[in-house]
């Protein structure tokens, strides 16, 4: 089960990140340009390549509390996020952190940064991951407009999960 939820993290976030990143270049061309072709893509490594730097690892270091039932045990213990501010704004799934106590954050450069300031919303799914600023300036990300995409567009998930860094797939928004 947290091997689906963290797989549905990364889609997501991916997905959000790919689209914003792949449309214009899948596009290539003004609205009023005609016809309209799409270029075929033969590589995303330039896409990944500017997108990897603000992907980030996180190994959540969960409050202690005695399990229950191993079995039915959801806390999630790794996922990733994205920086979306040079000043170290995380961003990834509520379920992910939700029995955070604290973070490990591993930045694409191999820094590690610890942190206590999650803040999160469980009826949204979204959360937030506030590192140092000191340690910044960070590698960072620019969210794009969601109503922009369309069926048919192209998307690529970038993460980190467990650790891997450079995880990257892609899809068509259905």
């Amino acid at each position: 089960m947290k091997r689906y939820s963290l797989a549905a993290t990364c889609l997501v976030l991916g997905g959000l990140l790919g689209s914003y990143f792949v449309a214009p270049a899948l596009h290539g061309q003004q609205k009023d340009a005609a016809p309209v072709v799409a270029r075929e893509f033969t590589s995303y490594r330039e896409i990944v390549k500017r997108v990897l730097p603000a992907v980030v690892s996180l190994d959540i270091k969960v409050k202690a509390a005695p399990i229950q039932d191993p079995a039915k045990d959801n806390r999630v213990t790794f996922g990733s996020g994205v920086i979306v501010d040079t000043r170290g704004v995380v961003l990834t799934s509520y379920h992910v952190v939700a029995a955070a106590e604290s973070v490990e954050v591993t930045l694409s450069d191999g820094r590690k940064l610890t942190t206590k300031d999650i803040r999160g919303d469980k009826k949204t799914d979204v959360a937030i991951i506030i590192l140092d600023p000191k340690a910044g300036p960070f590698p960072h990300l620019t969210l794009g407009n969601s109503d922009e995409t369309e069926i048919g567009d192209h998307v690529l998930a970038v993460g980190a999960p467990f650790g891997l860094a450079g995880s990257v797939t892609h899809g068509i928004i259905s």
